[in-house]
Order: structure tokens, then C-alpha cells, then sequence
């Protein structure tokens, strides 16, 4: 990609980044803040100051000439953007767990977090397309990141909870309906493969749980199919499930997490650092499930299992910008296509 093709998605970013870290700031001083948060908080009135700083950062860099000169100043914002959501981060882990959580706390962080996911994942895609002259949002065989996952989070729980014995993991046995068929997704890799493994370790963990008597355990099924629209994939389990009065939980970003205590991590996909590897990861999975007009829900059966579901689109998305048509036909030229396929809020 030459010189001037970047100049498009570089002065897309030199727009873009100061709308969402504004946004982000009205929505952490506005009074529909959870109960539990307030603009006072150390850790808020950072991050506040954070993203007024970078805002004005970037006032004071002139309209991008030079693609390199302008990755500069990225990178600078790319490690205060990490920084920023560290103290996100303790932010949550000063919450205390809440019985109730509410539909309009849900809301703030889901607003909140995709913000932030989608200024992350927009600095890192512009310095990859400098970097290595690809996209970091491109298309990519979902069963190879889906075997990859079950390898990991397999390799994982044994080596956390029994010194690396992998024979007291449960199986998961990966089924397509086409086993042949060549599958593609357009969306990050490695978000991908970090929802898979957060719902793989909510299996494994609940599975082993639930047999800790010594009893057979039986396996978990991760199926992968490609429909017209979309990439649907299932996780399967026979671990007790989830009681009907505790289902709306495990969407709140600040009850207690949902994996076993040890089987807690620290994880920094591409573009975007996670605020809260001790509390609820499905939330945080779902967020970025939906990032790109996908989705993650449960089906669970109280006394026999749960069934995860996660749809990836195939076809192309646009992000709502907010733009009028003829800003969207000058952003949607060949150079700044990833954007506009890949970067939707739903």
C-alpha cells in the first residue's frame, strides 16, 4: 500500500479518535453512571484526564501529510489508550459483587467498552497496515482458530488446576456439518479465538465442577457451521447448567466470574486490553462478539447443560458513523475498505 492510499484511513483516525474519547468522557460524567462508580473515583477522574489529553494531543497534530510521521503520534496514544483502560480496569476490581445488576449498568459499559474496543482495534489496524501492509481486520479459516482454541484452553485449565495433566481435562470434540467445506470470516483472529476460549473455559470449568466427585465427565461439543449469512459456532456442555434466577448474571460486567477462581488470566488481544480478567468474562466476550454485528447468548437447562452460541456475519458491515453519504463514499475508497466492511456498532 503506498504512501498516499494511507493518508485516507490516516485522516479518518485524525477525526474519529477525538469523537470517541470525547464521547467516552460525557458518558463517565454523566449522571447515568452505575451507582457504583463516580466521576470523583481516582481511577475515573484519570481516565477522564486521559482521554481530554489525548483529545487535545490530537487537536494539535496538523491533518496528516506524512503516514509515517502520523503512526507517531499513534503509537504514543496506543500505549495511553492501554494505560487508560488499565484504570478501567481498577475501577471494576474495587466493585463489590451486586446481587441485582441492572439493564442500564449493562448498557453504560456496553456503550463505554465499545468505544474503547473500537479506538483500540482502529489505532492497531492503521499501524498493521504500516507495519506489515495488512489489515489486522481480514478474512481467516474459523475451524483453524477454533482448533487452536480448544488446544490452548485445554492446555490451560490442566496447567492451572493439575500440574499439567491433560488426561483429567475434559475432551471437546470440534464437529462441522461440512467437514470439507472451506470456511471464511472477516473479524480479528485473535478476538476470536479469546471469545472462543472465554466460553470454553466457562464448559471446562462448570464441567469439572460439576464431576468433581469422580464420576465420568462427559465431553464438549464446539460445532462450527457455515450458514448463508453467517459463521455460527455452538459450545456445548453437560455441566448441571445455569438456574434460571442467576442466567441475567452472567451478563453483568462486576459479579464474580463464572470460570473457577484459577483459571483466571490476564489477556490483551489485538487492539484492545480487557478492563477485568477477575470478573464476568462472557460480558466482555459479547461485547466484542457484537463489535462487528455478531453476537453471544446461552440457552441453559438448569440440571443438565448450557449451549453457547456465537454468530460472526459474513457479509460486510458498516459502522454507524454518523455520516452523511457523501463522507461514507470518500472514507469507502479501496485504501480505507477494511474499515468501512469490518467496523460496525450494533
Amino acid at each position: 500500500m503506498s504512501a498516499s492510499d494511507l493518508l485516507i484511513p490516516a485522516a479518518f483516525l485524525h477525526k474519529e479518535l477525538p469523537v470517541r474519547y470525547m464521547q467516552s468522557v460525557k458518558l463517565l460524567s454523566s449522571t447515568d453512571m452505575p451507582s457504583y462508580l463516580s466521576p470523583t473515583q481516582p481511577e475515573i477522574q484519570t481516565m477522564i484526564k486521559r482521554m481530554v489529553d489525548d483529545t487535545a494531543y490530537l487537536a494539535g497534530v496538523s491533518q496528516p501529510k506524512d503516514p509515517t510521521e502520523f503512526a507517531r503520534h499513534l503509537r504514543h496514544i496506543q500505549w495511553r489508550h492501554y494505560d487508560t483502560m488499565l484504570h478501567l480496569r481498577r475501577a471494576f476490581e474495587g466493585v463489590d459483587e451486586l446481587n441485582h445488576p441492572t439493564r442500564s449498568d449493562t448498557l453504560f459499559w456496553d456503550s463505554l467498552l465499545t468505544l474503547n474496543i473500537g479506538a483500540g482495534i482502529l489505532i492497531a489496524d492503521y499501524l498493521s497496515l504500516l507495519d506489515k501492509s495488512t489489515n489486522l481486520v481480514n478474512m481467516f479459516d474459523p475451524l483453524a482458530v477454533a482448533r487452536r482454541a480448544i488446544a490452548m484452553e485445554r492446555d490451560h485449565v490442566a496447567e492451572t488446576l493439575f500440574a499439567g495433566n491433560l488426561s483429567k481435562v475434559p475432551q471437546v470434540d470440534l464437529i462441522t456439518a461440512s467437514p470439507n467445506e472451506k470456511m471464511s470470516a472477516l473479524y480479528v483472529k485473535e478476538h476470536l479465538e479469546r471469545i472462543l476460549r472465554d466460553v470454553l473455559r466457562c464448559s471446562l470449568s462448570a464441567t469439572i465442577s460439576r464431576h468433581s466427585d469422580g464420576t465420568e465427565m462427559p465431553n464438549i461439543k464446539l460445532i462450527v457451521v457455515a450458514g448463508n449469512e453467517d459463521i455460527a459456532f455452538k459450545v456445548s456442555d453437560e455441566a448441571g447448567g445455569i438456574p434460571l434466577s442467576q442466567q441475567k448474571r452472567m451478563w453483568s460486567y462486576v459479579v464474580n466470574s463464572t470460570f473457577h477462581d484459577s483459571l483466571v488470566e490476564e489477556s490483551n488481544p489485538v487492539g484492545v486490553t480487557l478492563p477485568s480478567p477477575t470478573k464476568n468474562r462472557l460480558a466482555f466476550a459479547r461485547v466484542m462478539a457484537r463489535y462487528f454485528g455478531g453476537d453471544l447468548d446461552v440457552v441453559s437447562m438448569e440440571g443438565h447443560g448450557s449451549d453457547f452460541f456465537i454468530h460472526l456475519y459474513k457479509r460486510d458491515g458498516l459502522e454507524q458513523f454518523g455520516l452523511d453519504s457523501a463522507e461514507e463514499q470518500e472514507l469507502c475508497t479501496s485504501a480505507n475498505q477494511a474499515y468501512c466492511d469490518a467496523m460496525y456498532i450494533s
